[in-house]
C-alpha cells in the first residue's frame, strides 16, 4: 500500500515538473520574441511581452529567468532613452545575480550599470562599475567579455580626456579580439585607438591604427565599418589641417551613407511587406491555437479533477491505515515505557542506597583520617613540649658538667631536639585527609618554599601560632613573620584572611 502511494505521489510530482518546464520554455520564447521586437523598434509590443513573462517567472520564483527579463527590460528602456527605468531594472538584475552567486551574471549586471552612468555622463560611477565587471571577467578568464569591458573602460577614460589610459584599454580589447578572430570588433577597437592618438596629437600613430581598421573592414566588406573608417580619416585630417584630404573622406563617407540608407530603406520595405503577410498568417494560426488551447485547458481541468479525487481517496485510506497502525504501536510503546520506567525506578532506588552506603563509608574514612591527623599532631605537640621542658632542665645541669662530659651532653641534646621523621609522619596523615591541598598550592603558586607549605598545612588544620612554633621549633614571632610572607606570596589583599583562604582550598 505504501509503495503504491509513493509511486502515485511521484507521478503527480512528474506531472507538475513537466508543467513547470513547459511554462519556463514558453516564457523563454516570449523573451526571445520581445528581443526581436525591440531590435525592430516596436518597443511597446516588446514591453508588453516582457511584463507578461516577468509575472509568470515571478510566480514560479525562477531567479535566472527573472534576471534575464530584468536585463532585457533595462536594455529596452536604454534604447527608449528612459535612463531612470533602465537603472531600476538593471539594479534588480544585479540583486538577483548576487543572490545566485554567479560571477558571470554579477559581472553582466555591473557592466549594464556602468552603461547607465555612462549615458548620464557620470564618468566616475560608470568607471567604478565597468572596473568591477572587468575584474570578475578576468578572474573567470572570459577573454571575449574582458575585451568588451576593456573597450568600455577605454571609452570612459577617453571621455575624461585621460587618453593614455584609454589607449591602454583599447589596445587590450583590440589584441584579444584579433586573437579570437573577431574581425569586426578588432576593426572598431583599432579605430578607437586611433581616436585617442588623434586627441594626443600623434598623427602617425592615429593613421597607423586607422589603416589597420581599414584593412580589417575590407576583409569583411562591412558598409557601416567602411563609413566609420572614412569618417575617422576625415576627422583626423581636419584636426591636423589637411582640409583637402578631410573633404575627400567626408565625400566618401556621405556616399557610403547614402548607399547604405537606400539599401536599408529597400530592406525595410521588404521587411514590412513580409511582416504584413506574416501577421495575417500569424492571426489565423493564433485563432486555431487559441481554440486548441481552450480544448487543452478543458481536458487538463478534467484530468486534474480525476487526479484530485483519486488522490484524496488514496490519502484517506492511507491515513486510516496509519492511524490504526500508529495506535497499535503507541500501545506497545506505552507498555514498554511503563516496564522500563519500573525497572529504572527500582535500579535508581538500588543505586541510591548503594551511593548512600558508599558516601557514609567515605565519611567514616575521612573522619577516621582526621582523628589520626589530630592524634598525630597532638602527639608531636606533647612530645615537643616534653622535650622543651627536659631541655630546660638539662640546660641547668649543663652548667656543672666537665668538658669531657659536655660533648656527650650536647649529643644527647641534639638527639632530643631532632625533628627527623616528624614532618614525614605529619605529611602522611595530612595528605590522607587533604590529598589535593599541596598539588593546588604547587600548581598555582610554584614559588612557595617547603617551609611555606608546612605553615600552610598547619594553618589548614587550625593550629595557632604557639602550636605551629612548637611543631617547627621556632619562636611564635617567627611564625607571624612566616604568615606575613606567605600571605604576600599568595597575592592576598591586606583585608583578606590567610586562614579563610587556606581553609577554602
Amino acid at each position: 500500500m505504501k509503495n503504491r502511494f509513493f509511486y502515485f505521489l511521484l507521478f503527480l510530482f512528474m506531472l507538475f515538473s513537466l508543467s513547470l518546464f513547459g511554462t519556463n520554455e514558453k516564457v523563454e520564447k516570449s523573451v526571445s520574441i520581445a528581443d526581436s521586437l525591440r531590435k525592430n523598434g516596436d518597443y511597446l509590443a516588446s514591453l508588453k511581452l516582457l511584463e507578461e513573462a516577468y509575472i509568470q517567472a515571478e510566480t514560479h520564483r525562477d531567479t535566472l529567468l527573472l534576471y534575464k527579463i530584468n536585463q532585457r527590460l533595462g536594455n529596452l528602456f536604454i534604447e527608449w532613452e528612459n535612463q531612470e527605468k533602465a537603472y531600476f531594472y538593471y539594479k534588480n538584475a544585479l540583486n538577483l545575480a548576487l543572490s545566485t552567486k554567479s560571477n558571470r551574471l554579477i559581472a553582466g549586471a555591473y557592466n549594464n550599470l556602468g552603461t547607465i552612468f555612462s549615458n548620464q555622463k557620470l564618468w566616475d560611477s560608470s568607471l567604478h562599475y565597468y572596473e568591477k565587471s572587468h575584474a570578475i571577467y578576468q578572474s573567470e578568464k572570459d577573454s571575449f567579455s574582458v575585451a568588451g569591458t576593456s573597450n568600455n573602460i577605454g571609452t570612459i577614460y577617453n571621455y575624461k580626456k585621460q587618453y593614455n589610459n584609454s589607449i591602454i584599454y583599447f589596445s587590450k580589447a583590440f589584441e584579444v579580439m584579433k586573437k579570437l578572430g573577431k574581425t569586426e570588433d578588432a576593426a572598431v577597437f583599432a579605430l578607437n585607438i586611433s581616436g585617442s592618438y588623434k586627441s594626443l596629437g600623434r598623427q602617425e600613430k592615429a593613421v597607423y591604427y586607422i589603416k589597420i581598421g581599414e584593412e580589417l573592414a575590407k576583409q569583411i566588406n562591412d558598409a557601416r565599418l567602411n563609413m566609420r573608417v572614412a569618417n575617422s580619416y576625415a576627422l583626423l585630417y581636419e584636426t591636423f589641417g589637411d582640409y583637402e584630404k578631410a573633404n575627400n573622406y567626408y565625400k566618401e563617407y556621405y556616399q557610403l551613407n547614402d548607399s547604405l540608407y537606400s539599401l536599408e530603406k529597400h530592406q525595410q520595405i521588404v521587411k514590412w511587406q513580409e511582416k504584413y503577410e506574416s501577421e495575417k498568417h500569424k492571426n489565423t494560426i493564433e485563432l486555431l491555437q487559441k481554440q486548441k488551447e481552450i480544448d487543452r485547458i478543458s481536458l487538463r481541468k478534467q484530468n486534474v479533477i480525476i487526479y484530485a479525487v483519486v488522490f484524496v481517496g488514496l490519502l484517506v485510506i492511507v491515513i486510516l491505515f496509519l492511524v490504526i497502525h500508529q495506535n497499535k504501536l503507541k500501545t506497545k510503546v506505552l507498555q514498554a515505557e511503563k516496564w522500563n520506567l519500573n525497572n529504572k525506578q527500582e535500579k535508581l532506588i538500588s543505586e541510591k542506597k548503594l551511593q548512600e552506603s558508599e558516601n557514609q563509608l567515605l565519611k567514616d574514612r575521612i573522619a577516621h583520617k582526621e582523628r589520626e591527623l589530630v592524634s598525630a599532631t597532638m602527639h608531636i605537640l606533647q612530645k615537643n613540649e616534653l622535650i622543651q621542658k627536659l631541655k630546660e632542665d638539662l640546660d641547668g645541669i649543663n652548667k656543672h658538667l666537665q668538658d669531657d662530659s659536655l660533648h656527650d651532653f650536647s649529643m644527647v641534646m641534639k638527639g632530643l631536639t631532632s625533628q627527623s621523621g616528624v614532618w614525614e609522619n605529619f605529611n602522611f596523615h595530612f595528605e590522607q585527609v587533604h590529598p589535593d591541598f599541596f598539588k593546588f598550592l604547587k600548581r598555582d603558586f610554584p614559588h612557595l618554599t617547603q617551609n611555606d607549605l608546612k605553615v600552610s598545612a598547619f594553618i589548614k588544620i587550625g593550629l595557632n601560632n604557639k602550636e605551629i612554633a612548637s611543631l617547627m621549633q621556632i619562636a611564635p614571632d617567627s611564625v607571624k613573620s612566616s604568615k606575613k610572607r606567605l600571605k604576600k606570596k599568595l597575592s592576598l589583599m591586606p583585608e583578606h584572611n590567610l586562614s579563610d583562604f587556606l581553609m577554602s582550598v
